[in-house]
């Protein structure tokens, strides 16, 4: 993945963008795992109805026509979070 000066990198290969969705995919299995209540209500909403209507070819890849914006950009930009360096805190 070439790392653009600004802003969120986008991925440059399909097995790249499939691994993204992927993360995806598995955060929504810890939210469910974590049994919170309203964190399960607000996942479903912003991302549930959308994740289920992804579907696989025959081949197990992801047919990329039925993935909409949303998940695109959410899933891009989960990857993107994994990438920031975290931030030091300077002492005061």
């Amino acid at each position: 993945m070439k790392k653009p000066k600004y802003g969120m990198p986008t991925p440059s290969t399909r097995k790249e963008f499939e691994q993204n969705i992927s993360l995806l995919y598995e955060d929504m299995l810890r939210v469910f795992d974590s049994k919170d209540d309203d964190l399960i209500q607000n996942k479903v909403w912003s991302t549930g109805q959308h994740l289920k209507k992804v579907k696989l070819l025959p081949n197990g890849r992801l047919h990329l026509n039925t993935i909409d914006e949303r998940i695109r950009l959410q899933s891009n930009m989960m990857d993107w979070f994994k990438r920031i360096p975290p931030l030091s805190q300077k002492d005061e």
